[in-house]
């Protein structure tokens, strides 16, 4: 690696890449640089110095770009640049590319998706597929995607080194609520299995019981692998600590049905349940629905109604992409609230209330919700009661169909949108804002000229 000193680390690079080109007879090497441009990734022409060279063959001969081009065209292994490795993982590639034959496909990697598609659960039936709304969410509208980053872990191609990252940070919180909420679901406990009404008197206890949440949760969320980030985040306990008890103030305040932008605090609700793992049948009992729900309450007024919350540290899904309209959109865009419906729901009970809340606060120290479905329903918000739901249930199952017949059949090659509407990819759309498009290439172009 390039030590971080005065020196110009352009000259230190020209150098480090010509002395692993040692086996050249020629012992001068050849680069091409723009004095027209600059990319704070590139090697300023500045760097280089200029040769004369009247044979314009001589120079391609040396040119890396040209080699690749050719060990492409004309199958010439390049001993400089292009090894056995890469030559045998490109012709794979082509030969899966041009076939569209799953049967390429390893048998190892077979078994990574039976794996990922099949363990889950504490009690579940090992041999059955189970869907959860993450797998729909990887797989629409690219394939590869689910591959990539469900199968084999890959994480997203990011020049960022941030210590902490956000999604960490978001674990650390929600493993705090979830935390708190146990406390108050023990029905052996002080609350009883309820939501404590916010009040003087129970204000400090839930102070007492974060701050307790805190020191559990920052060895849930991966921070105690860095001592320096675990630092980090125990010098930020205040201030995080404290967003977390005027969520808990608004939360657990008395609900308010009057309130135009729906009710947002649920104090002396029932808590049915806290990460609450279920498994559903399909209709076709082909495979089965899995999920883990952020929290599940009951209205003790109403018992057989469940709320569904799910918290959001982040952008929470907007309600059109929850919400299936033929008329619009003709895709469902999110997945989360309808998978949760689906697993929730019994002949005994039914989905009365199903919002993301954000634990962000604004201003004015509220937080906000997304209300996806209502009991009273708002024109102006577009949210839908649960009967008006039924339609994305419905196409919420077709999704889940379709993407078991072609994971079924390991068929994770992506369509292209004008083929077809409802699952092909835009490569415009999708692909440019993908962060794993540095790996996954449909066609390799040099030169202007496709080679495949």
């Amino acid at each position: 690696m390039l030590e971080l000193n005065e020196k110009d680390a352009s000259v230190d690079f020209i150098k480090l890449y010509c002395a692993q080109q040692r086996n050249l007879k020629n012992k001068q090497m050849f680069f091409s640089a723009s004095k027209k441009t600059f990319s704070g990734s590139a090697i300023m022409h500045t760097a280089f110095e200029s040769c004369e060279q009247s044979d314009e063959k001589v120079l391609e001969q040396f040119d890396f770009i040209n080699n690749e081009k050719n060990d492409f065209k004309d199958g010439i292994v390049s001993e400089r640049a292009f090894s056995e490795m890469q030559q045998k993982s490109f012709y794979n590639w082509k030969n899966i590319f041009a076939s569209g034959d799953s049967s390429c496909m390893s048998d190892s990697l077979k078994n990574k998706i039976n794996a990922e598609l099949k363990d889950k659960g504490k009690n579940s039936n090992p041999e059955k597929v189970k869907i959860s709304q993450t797998e729909l969410k990887s797989f629409f509208p690219c394939p590869r995607k689910f591959i990539f980053t469900k199968v084999l872990s890959l994480k997203e191609d990011s020049l960022d080194v941030d210590l902490i990252k956000n999604y960490e940070a978001g674990v650390l919180i929600h493993k705090i609520i979830e935390l708190v909420c146990k406390n108050f679901q023990d029905k052996n406990g002080i609350y009883k299995g309820k939501i404590p009404i916010f009040n003087e008197e129970t204000s400090g206890h839930i102070e007492q019981l974060i701050f307790s949440a805190f020191d559990e949760a920052k060895l849930h969320a991966g921070f105690s692998r860095s001592p320096l980030a675990l630092k980090i985040i125990e010098s930020q306990k205040g201030l995080i600590c404290k967003n977390v008890f005027l969520f808990f103030k608004q939360f657990c305040a008395l609900p308010d049905y009057s309130s135009k932008k729906g009710n947002k605090s649920f104090g002396g609700y029932f808590i049915e349940g806290v990460e609450l793992e279920k498994e559903v049948p399909c209709s076709s009992n082909q495979f089965d629905f899995f999920g883990k729900i952020d929290c599940v309450l009951l209205n003790p007024d109403e018992p057989d109604e469940l709320f569904i919350i799910d918290y959001k540290t982040g952008s929470a899904p907007s309600i059109k992409d929850c919400i299936f309209n033929a008329d619009s959109i003709p895709v469902l865009g999110d997945f989360q609230m309808a998978s949760y419906v689906k697993l929730l729901e019994s002949n005994e009970t039914k989905v009365c209330s199903a919002m993301f809340y954000k634990i962000k606060k604004d201003s004015a120290d509220n937080f906000d919700v997304v209300q996806i479905i209502s009991k009273t329903p708002n024109a102006r918000s577009h949210n839908i009661d649960r009967e008006g739901f039924e339609k994305t249930l419905s196409e919420f199952e077709i999704f889940a169909e379709y993407f078991y017949e072609k994971s079924s059949g390991f068929d994770f090659e992506p369509k292209n949108f004008q083929v077809d509407k409802e699952h092909g990819i835009n490569v415009y759309k999708d692909c440019m804002k993908c962060g794993l498009n540095s790996i996954c290439r449909t066609s390799f172009n040099i030169a202007k000229k496709e080679i495949l």
